[in-house]
């Protein structure tokens, strides 16, 4: 944790309290005890006595649900939110069950238990780990209020107007994917990040965690740290139309221009989306993205100026882990990418089952173009036509 802060620390100017009936912080009065409403006053006074007026403010597991309540109550002050490893109601997450089970441990005092629930903890440190989770939110005899269902906060989601950013561990402890996707789908400007580890940001990579949020908070381009498939990527293939047939129709030298003119707009708009061009293919290029927003956001805009181009493209999106090794990107994600990208016409922008359903709640419409079994997969696939009627959604560099 102390790694983690001092990092951040280098960028920002860090703020990290105790909440209510945890660590440091006094106990709630009786007839409050540790609820949303409480929880969202604990941020207020913190912020009046360091008299902030513009804050990015951060809620990670327990604490997710009254982070995305302090962004809707207070539009003006939270600039940018974080969420990591939460959902919008955190007693449909296996966090609920861990209360429980952590709740009797540290109330038994049972230190070898706990090697169990952290595996990757040292041996020594395990004593310090009891006293910390004695002193957590949650897991504190003396807190009667245990009752995760008031942490509901789902009905709010789509009041939450600050760019979002989700984080969740590839292995998480305290939540599962389902509820995140429906956390990130829910706020209109929202973005999911997947990092290695069992619970962020704490328990992640350090390097993946710090990269995530200094890239969204202060929008520079940082360099991704390669990973071995564990981060969602969206993947954009995209494949130009009958380029053998046009180069014989243009010319060599004119055709080359034209050829060049369409890589040179690809990386400004990946520039624009925040997106990774990994690589020209001469006829299509192959870009990532960590959001699913961005990436069809890209794939509109780049149809919008290849209207005024004497060739057409198509373009293909699949999300999914790809392997990144070598400044490439490889894995079944990329291939399907390529594949759905295959069956689209010029003009068309192609995307499977899984972007949809990222994109549910961002302003983007679909049409179920059909279901097929792509070459080299052995289940069948729905694949979605992105509609026209989604040019009108938000497509800035903020999205």
């Amino acid at each position: 944790m102390a790694a983690l802060y001092l990092e951040l620390a280098r960028y920002f100017r860090l703020v990290r309290f105790d909440p209510r009936g945890a660590g440091l912080s006094g106990e709630p009065l009786r007839d409050e005890g540790v609820a949303l409403e409480g929880l969202t006053r604990d941020i207020d006074a913190v912020v009046d006595a360091l008299h902030l007026d513009r804050i990015n403010l951060a809620g990670a597991v327990s604490m997710g649900p009254s982070a995305v309540k302090h962004a809707v109550e207070r539009p003006s002050l939270v600039e940018r939110l974080v969420l990591c490893d939460t959902g919008p109601n955190l007693s449909d997450l296996p966090l609920n069950a861990y209360v429980r089970a952590t709740d009797a441990l540290v109330d038994l005092g049972v230190v070898p238990s706990l090697a169990g629930l952290f595996p990757s903890t040292p041996t020594d440190d395990l004593p310090a780990m009891e006293q910390l989770m004695k002193g957590s939110l949650y897991n504190r005899s003396r807190i009667e209020a245990r009752d995760l269902r008031q942490f509901d906060v789902s009905s709010l989601l789509h009041e939450v107007h600050a760019p979002t950013l989700v984080i969740k561990s590839a292995h998480s402890l305290y939540t599962d994917l389902a509820e995140t996707r429906r956390l990130t789908s829910g706020i209109p400007e929202a973005q999911m990040r997947i990092v290695p580890g069992t619970m962020a940001p704490w328990l992640a990579d350090l390097h993946s965690v710090v990269e995530a949020l200094v890239s969204f908070l202060t929008d520079k381009h940082h360099q991704l740290v390669r990973t071995n498939g564990d981060e969602l990527r969206t993947v954009v293939f995209t494949d130009l139309v009958s380029s053998t047939e046009a180069l014989t129709r243009l010319g060599d030298h004119e055709g080359r221009r034209v050829f060049r003119d369409i890589e040179n707009r690809i990386k400004e708009l990946c520039s624009t989306h925040r997106g990774q061009l990994i690589k020209n293919l001469g006829d299509g290029s192959l870009i990532t993205f960590s959001s699913t927003q961005r990436a069809i956001a890209f794939s509109m805009d780049l149809q919008d100026v290849m209207v005024s181009s004497p060739l057409g493209v198509r373009i293909g999106i699949a999300a999914g882990e790809p392997i990144e090794e070598d400044h490439d990107v490889y894995g079944a994600v990329v291939v399907q990418a390529s594949r759905i990208a295959d069956l689209g016409d010029a003009g068309e922008i192609l995307v499977s089952d899984s972007v949809r359903q990222l994109a549910v709640g961002k302003g983007f419409q679909f049409e179920l173009e059909g279901e097929t079994t792509l070459k080299g997969f052995d289940l069948p696939e729905h694949v979605w036509k992105v509609t026209k009627s989604a040019v009108e959604s938000p497509r800035s560099s903020d999205c």
